[in-house]
């Protein structure tokens, strides 16, 4: 019928990259990545109240290890940019569509311990 396919973007890129150095005798991991999508429709009438906006998402990670790396401590970001998009968005029987909002920047800490 000419209507675009659901959920289904014309186009999407990803691009990251990654760079390890030593902080004297400490590994250092930083990385970064970036995901273009969105400009899609949520619903088959391709309603443009049901429509995702297009997206970029940038995430960003800085990781620190032991010599011997059985242990680390990342800290991350993701949605670096504060992006505004929808996980999903659905048209109801009343007028408009009900949409949950994705997450807002987040961020945090994370520790691991390798034990053998």
């Amino acid at each position: 019928s000419g209507l675009d396919t659901v959920n289904t973007p014309k186009f999407t890129s990803n691009i990251s990259a990654s760079y390890r150095f030593m902080a004297g005798v400490l590994p250092v991991d930083a990385a970064v990545s970036w995901a273009r999508g969105g400009n899609y429709f949520f619903e088959p009438d391709n309603a443009q109240l049901s429509k995702q906006p297009r997206t970029n998402i940038i995430n960003s990670s800085l990781q620190v290890s032991s010599p011997d790396e059985k242990y680390s401590v990342q800290l991350w970001v993701k949605n670096l940019s504060k992006e505004k998009y929808f996980s999903y968005a659905q048209q109801s029987g009343t007028p408009g569509s009900k949409f949950s909002p994705a997450p807002p920047r987040t961020y945090g800490l994370t520790v691991k311990a390798t034990i053998e």
